[in-house]
């Protein structure tokens, strides 16, 4: 077994991610190495709320606006700005979507 080591030492925000990233490492690297694998598996650290919430808050206030350009104008520029704003939200979902099937 042997005395731990620094490399045994998992402090906060250096624990392995999940098997997941084992697995999918396993499967493209045959026979591959574990630790360069749980090398490549490790958070670096932490993400600001910030961050985190930047897409989905832009997500939103283009959806509230395109709701808003519906009930305001129906006719005009409205009607063509409240419908993009509406699409591009679904077009964003769609392609999260069909990227995380691959």
């Amino acid at each position: 077994m042997g005395v731990a080591g620094p490399r045994d030492d998992f402090r906060a925000r250096q624990r392995l991610v999940s098997l997941v990233c084992a697995i999918a490492g396993r499967e493209a690297e045959p026979g591959g190495d574990a630790a360069a694998i749980a090398g490549r598996c490790r958070m670096t650290g932490r993400r600001s709320l910030a961050l985190i919430w930047r897409w989905p808050a832009l997500l939103a206030a283009l959806s509230v606006f395109g709701l808003l350009a519906a009930l305001i104008g129906q006719t005009g520029i409205w009607l063509p700005l409240s419908w993009s704003a509406l699409t591009i939200p679904l077009a964003v979902a769609a392609l999260c979507i069909v990227r995380n099937r691959d």
